[in-house]
C-alpha cells in the first residue's frame, strides 16, 4: 500500500500484490497530484519531509537537538523506518534516549512499522542499557487457592531478578509507595 511504500523510502514491493509495480506506481502518481492539488500532505509525507528538512539543514537540526536533549519513545515496537531514521539524527552525538517497547505487541503494519526495529537498537546505541520486563499478576497469584500457580509466579519472579530484569507488579488497581521485594 502507499503507506508502507512511503514509510520504507519506496524499496519495499513485494511482488505477491495484487497489481503490478507499474499499476501501483500510476496509482500512486495520481494519489501524489491529488494530495498536490490540494495542497495537502498525509501523514507519510510529513515523516518524509521532516526527515529531509533535518537532514538537509544542519541549523535546523541544531535547534532540535539543543532543544530536546533527551527523547522517551513509547510503543517504540510500532514505529517505522522513516521514524527511526529521525530519531538518529536527533539523538546523535549524545544518544540521550529512553525507549519503552515490546516485539509481541506490534500493530501498527500497515503503517509500516517493524519490531525488528527493536532489534537494530543497541546496534545503533551501542552505550544503551537495556531493561527486560515481566508483569507478575499478583491478583492471580493471592486470588487463586492453586499453590502450583503461586510456585509458577515465585519461580517467574525469581528468575528474572537472577537475570537482570526489571519486574512490574500488577494487581489490577493502583499501587502507591513502593514494594520492598529484594534487596
Amino acid at each position: 500500500n502507499i503507506s508502507s511504500f512511503k514509510n520504507n523510502g519506496g524499496l519495499n514491493w513485494n511482488e505477491d500484490n495484487l497489481m503490478t509495480k507499474d499499476q501501483f506506481l500510476l496509482i500512486y502518481e495520481e494519489y501524489q497530484q491529488i494530495l498536490y492539488s490540494q495542497r495537502m500532505i498525509d501523514f507519510e509525507d510529513m515523516m518524509i519531509r521532516c526527515h529531509e528538512l533535518l537532514r538537509n539543514n544542519q541549523k535546523i537540526l541544531s535547534y532540535y537537538r539543543e532543544k530536546f536533549k533527551s527523547i522517551l519513545i513509547d510503543e517504540y515496537q510500532d514505529i517505522n523506518t522513516i521514524q527511526y531514521e529521525i530519531i538518529k539524527l536527533l539523538v546523535y552525538p549524545n544518544n540521550n534516549i529512553f525507549a519503552v517497547g515490546d516485539d509481541d505487541q506490534a500493530i501498527y503494519g500497515f503503517r509500516g512499522s517493524k519490531p525488528e526495529i527493536m532489534q537494530l537498537f543497541q546496534n545503533d546505541f551501542t552505550n544503551a542499557k537495556i531493561i527486560k520486563l515481566i508483569t507478575i499478576d499478583m491478583d492471580r497469584t493471592h486470588l487463586n487457592n492453586d499453590k502450583h500457580v503461586d510456585y509458577e509466579q515465585k519461580k517467574t519472579l525469581e528468575n528474572a531478578i537472577s537475570e537482570g530484569i526489571c519486574v512490574v507488579l500488577s494487581t489490577g488497581r493502583p499501587l502507591f509507595g513502593t514494594l520492598p521485594l529484594y534487596n
